[in-house]
């Protein structure tokens, strides 16, 4: 995605990308059509009670599992260790909907014989999950006081701030011999753009990934944003934003 971004203009990209979410859309709501077209479809309904409350039991056990092994990996190269609430969220939040349904509608019936009984399962399950937890993890994560994280574009500062820091904590690994994730992430960087780069990205792409440059755009880009907002305040831009010229009249150009 870097590189092939890189090589197009911002028009292709939006097109791009929104192009493979109407996709994506189109996907899944069609997938989720056949879902509610076999949820009332009697012919393809085998009920077996202890099978799907194994299968609710079992969906529901293995994902804690994971859970719980996996951020106990995480939690012994992490600063910010994922407490018990967190793990309880994110077991809670295993919710299964068209992938698990297409996945199951693609079995061989000649090679699965039993095919209905995992369809009418999965149907269970997706409603179980997408209805019922899907409902209730709102609530569940209002009432734990979970905190929510935050969104948003760091600003100049902070992206300044945050480099130097890195350049320094480069300076104190080679100074002290000590090899850590800034060390392996230079390493990366410089083969990324020594070679990778060269090789799959334009020249034009390749300029245009300068630090100094994008700084210098953030900055022009800032200041134009500026400068429009301050002249429409004033009045002076206003005819921008008619359509028509007759509200060209009493415009202050001061």
């Amino acid at each position: 995605q870097k590189y092939v971004k890189a090589n197009i203009c911002d028009q292709s990209s939006t097109t791009v990308r929104y192009t493979m979410k109407m996709l994506a859309s189109g996907s899944e709501t069609i997938i989720f059509m056949f879902l509610g077209i076999s949820a009332v479809n009697p012919d393809i309904w085998t009920w077996n009670t202890a099978f799907i409350l194994l299968t609710l039991v079992f969906i529901s056990v293995y994902r804690v599992i994971g859970v719980v092994l996996q951020t106990w990996v995480l939690n012994h190269y992490r600063v910010v260790q994922l407490e018990i609430i967190d793990q309880v969220v994110m077991s809670y939040g295993g919710l299964r909907g068209a992938v698990a349904f297409a996945l199951v509608a693609l079995l061989d019936e000649k090679k699965v014989k039993e095919k209905n009984l995992f369809v009418s399962t999965t149907i269970i399950v997706v409603f179980f999950t997408v209805i019922f937890q899907g409902l209730t993890i709102k609530p569940l994560v209002q009432w734990l006081k979970v905190k929510r994280s935050e969104h948003r574009e760091p600003k100049l500062n902070e992206k300044l701030h945050g480099r130097a820091f890195d350049h320094i904590l480069s300076a104190v690994e080679d100074i002290s011999g000590q090899i850590g994730h800034n060390y392996l992430r230079d390493k990366w960087s410089n083969f990324d753009r020594k070679i990778l780069s060269r090789v799959m990205m334009r020249r034009s792409a390749q300029k245009s990934r300068d630090q100094i440059l994008n700084i210098f755009h953030e900055l022009n880009l800032k200041d134009a944003i500026s400068y429009v907002a301050e002249g429409e305040r004033r009045g002076s831009l206003a005819f921008i934003r008619s359509s028509s010229t007759d509200n060209m009249v009493n415009v202050d150009f001061s």
